[in-house]
């Protein structure tokens, strides 16, 4: 019931989502037949095209003709490129999620080692996460970028700039093309993961049990990884549902700084052209994927506390 009761809850959250989501982008200023026409069209040809792609109907019509199509998984066609949305994002979908699985990995393997080190140690190691985390959430994503490029791709030459490579067929290239990218995308997850993990481990390692255990002679990694941490982890997988939507959100500039092939960079084109059938599924996308994960949260949650399973 608690698993079935959570994919429900999904449900009218995705329906919303998607009214804002048509809403805001036809918001965007620009007329797409105009762009699509070119600017020596006559206004006759501009509201024939007008008429053919749909555009003038009224919002409501517009919307739930989008809507009959989605659903039976047809998102249209990009006005630019002709070719379907569908398989764009096919194309798109690897490279992000690529590029987001190695930011998510290394955000978690960094900021969480120095967050329980500095939970654990204190003293230097405290200041140090202290002092990584208020970095990484005070430097925004886009000048991270452009400082990594600056450093290892223009001044030492030890990495690409931009770019991807297949990881099948040059595995090494690949690696090279990943690092930046996926070093600038989990930066500021990876200071969100070091606070959280330092401040919950810390509360944690203060409560009775956890003397408790140490009292009976416990050593202080049993105590830590069987008594502490599935404590300390609740709040944890909180934080990291709530920021991979962020994550996501930062994609978008990551991908078209490195000129990596994924649906962020997708988006900037479609922006840029006025391409509505592109902007709709893209950001429709992104939309499940956040509400997967969330929904994953969710599940995590019954899995690692039975008692909020039961409740």
């Amino acid at each position: 019931m608690y698993f079935a009761s959570r994919v429900l809850q999904a449900v009218p959250t995705l329906a919303a989502a998607a009214v804002l989501l048509f809403a805001v982008t036809h918001l965007l200023p620009g007329d797409p037949a105009l762009v699509y026409a070119g600017p020596d069209a006559t206004p006759a040809v501009v509201a024939a095209l007008r008429q053919s792609m749909g555009l003038s109907a009224p919002l409501p019509v517009q919307f739930v003709r989008w809507l009959a199509l989605v659903l039976r998984g047809d998102l249209g066609k990009s006005v630019i490129s002709g070719y379907t949305v569908t398989g764009l994002l096919g194309q798109a979908i690897g490279p992000t999620f690529e590029l987001a699985t190695a930011a998510l990995l290394l955000s978690l393997l960094v900021g969480g080692a120095l967050g329980i080190a500095g939970a654990i140690r204190g003293g230097a190691w405290l200041r140090t996460a202290t002092a990584y985390s208020s970095l990484a959430l005070t430097v925004p994503n886009f000048w991270t970028a452009i400082l990594l490029i600056l450093v290892f791709s223009v001044t030492l030459r030890w990495l690409p700039p931009s770019g991807m490579a297949s990881l099948v067929r040059d595995p090494a290239s690949a690696l090279a093309l990943l690092i930046l990218p996926a070093v600038t995308l989990s930066f500021h997850l990876s200071g969100v993961v070091c606070r959280f993990t330092q401040g919950t481990l810390l509360e944690v390692l203060r409560e009775e049990y956890i003397r408790t255990a140490r009292a009976k002679g416990l050593d202080a990694a049993r105590t830590v990884l069987r008594h502490a941490m599935p404590n300390a982890i609740i709040p944890l997988i909180t934080v990291v549902g709530i920021e991979f939507g962020r994550l996501l959100g930062g994609v978008v500039i990551v991908e078209w700084i490195f000129a990596w092939p994924g649906i962020g960079h997708l988006i900037v084109q479609a922006i840029g052209n006025r391409d509505y059938a592109v902007i709709q599924g893209s950001l429709l996308l992104l939309t499940v994927a956040v509400l997967g994960v969330n929904l994953c949260v969710d599940m995590l949650y019954g899995l690692v506390d039975p008692r909020i399973r039961y409740s």
